[in-house]
């Protein structure tokens, strides 16, 4: 048979489950009971505080009875059951436990929020003298690389002070030559033999004869002291530099007495006509004769000047010897050349003579000079064939240029 059941459900209270206590309607409300329940437990919390409080207190008052004398014990009237706590007090308790949490909930982020502090260095335990010897030298080998590099520092900041400034080296005529043009070429291959340390040029002959002399004597003189030396190294009393420096010194005065054995040849005399092949033919042969003649370094050009006649002497007293960083050039020639009555043979030679000895920035500028130095007849042809001076290259328009003269003619 099946169980009964409740006929009564819903929000109604069933007879059989506490429904046969007489609870009135407002008892039976779910917010009046929670109410009802919070009051409960702040009662019971603040009954907890008051006797804990009250045994903090009953040993401070035992104290101060034992500091009055043993003998007189008052007795203390015995405390009745505590009075029920007043609906006030309990809610004073609930604001003032508010105000308690909120106060710990601030703290709580005030010390999330604020830097955290730096632990102290623990003290740590004297070094011994092993290790603070090892830190001293550490710290002394830092303080010597230091200062060395100090010192690096301030010789390459004074040979950078010393060296001539960059107004004055773009003043040089050397500069003012094209580095891909043959007279520069030539001129940095002398600059690279005269520079070369292969070997060193002597103050005169009888100095260099009697540096051969001196020489062959120090070294017939050292072999004797190397050779009594061998008996007693105490005796001999050259120490190890200086045998390094004896040993440098000879063979310096062995390279010295290394001269070649056919006289050189004197350059033909310049007079100054503009001839490239000529000019580079004294040059080559000039830088010869004072290389292997071993003419020292400030008599070269006064050497080679002496092979100098009309024009070319004539500027050299003038320019060259007096006033160095005012050298022109043939730039401004090539600036204006045009071909004019030119042929376009005679034209393109001429041409390619002033590039060997100007230089240019490179292939495209050759053939831009080349295009607008062309008679504007020949211009006007090379449009009509569709060239011009930045796609088509220098042996095409050449070619082009001859056939269009031809076919002028």
């Amino acid at each position: 048979m099946p169980a009964e059941t409740s006929r009564d459900k819903g929000k109604g209270i069933d007879p059989r489950n506490w429904g046969a206590i007489a609870l009135e309607e407002e008892e039976v409300q779910p917010d009046v009971q929670r109410a009802t329940l919070n009051e409960f437990n702040a009662r019971r919390d603040l009954e907890a505080m008051r006797e804990q409080n009250a045994e903090y207190e009953e040993p401070e008052a035992s104290e101060g009875d034992q500091s009055q004398g043993e003998g007189d014990n008052i007795p203390l009237p015995e405390d009745d059951e505590a009075p029920p706590v007043s609906r006030k007090e309990l809610l004073e308790y609930l604001a003032y436990k508010r105000k308690l949490e909120r106060e710990l909930h601030r703290r709580a982020q005030k010390e999330k929020s604020a830097p955290r502090k730096r632990r102290g260095r623990a003290a740590s335990e004297p070094l011994s003298g092993d290790i603070a010897s090892l830190i001293e030298k550490v710290a002394d080998v830092d303080t010597r690389n230091r200062k060395a590099k100090e010192a690096a520092r301030k010789a390459s900041e004074q040979a950078s002070a010393s060296k001539p400034s960059a107004k004055y080296q773009d003043h040089l005529p050397i500069n003012q030559i094209g580095v891909k043009s043959s007279l520069g070429k030539a001129f940095r291959h002398v600059q690279s033999e005269v520079s070369d340390s292969s070997y060193e040029f002597p103050s005169d002959s009888s100095s260099s004869s009697s540096g051969d002399a001196s020489s062959s004597d120090s070294e017939s003189s050292s072999d004797s002291s190397d050779s009594g030396s061998s008996t007693s190294t105490s005796s001999s009393g050259l120490s190890r530099g200086s045998r390094r420096n004896h040993k440098r010194r000879s063979r310096k005065n062995k390279h010295k007495s290394r001269r070649s054995l056919i006289k050189p040849t004197p350059p033909e005399k310049y007079n100054g006509r503009a001839d490239w092949l000529t000019f580079q033919r004294f040059m080559t042969h000039g830088l010869n004769y004072v290389k292997y003649g071993y003419v020292e370094k400030p008599r070269q050009v006064i050497v080679l000047s002496e092979f100098l006649v009309g024009k070319a002497y004539t500027f050299f007293t003038r320019n060259v010897a007096l006033k160095p960083h005012k050298w022109d050039l043939q730039r401004a020639r090539l600036d204006t050349f045009v071909q004019g009555r030119l042929s376009v043979k005679e034209y393109v030679s001429e041409l390619n003579e002033l590039f060997s000895i100007v230089g240019t920035d490179g292939k495209r500028a050759r053939v831009v000079k080349l295009f607008n130095g062309f008679k504007p007849s020949i211009q006007r042809a090379l449009y009509r064939v569709h060239m011009n001076a930045e796609q088509t290259s220098w042996k095409k328009m050449v070619q082009e240029a001859e056939y269009q003269e031809l076919a002028e003619n």
